[in-house]
């Protein structure tokens, strides 16, 4: 069962999960302090994105990971829902190594 899958398309779509996380968040926190609140301090702008973190970053986690699970699954005949399963546990475990705001990982 093990060698229909794409394991590229896995393992690509995990990594882009995260990073379409990361790539969310820098935007939430960039129009934020350029449109929304211009001129704002770097302790404010600091805690600014603890708070989006916190707010942004479950919701961009679901609409990232399930969109790169549906790119890798796609054309699949067999082994999608495994495919999809082995990505976002891909994703997730990528999110356990990052480092927190405290400047330690996670796990």
């Amino acid at each position: 069962m093990f060698s229909t899958l794409r394991w590229g398309h896995i393992v690509i779509a995990g990594v882009l999960s995260e990073a379409g996380v990361i790539a969310m968040l820098l935007i939430a926190i960039a129009v934020y302090s350029k449109v929304i609140a211009p001129g704002v301090s770097v302790a404010e702008r600091q805690t600014l994105g603890e708070r989006a973190g916190y707010y942004v970053a479950p919701t961009a986690g679901f609409i990232t990971t399930f969109a790169a699970a549906f790119w890798a699954v796609r054309g699949l005949e067999s082994g999608a829902i495994t495919s999809g399963i082995l990505v976002g546990t891909l994703s997730v475990l990528i999110a356990l190594r990052l480092p927190s705001p405290a400047g330690r990982s996670i796990a």
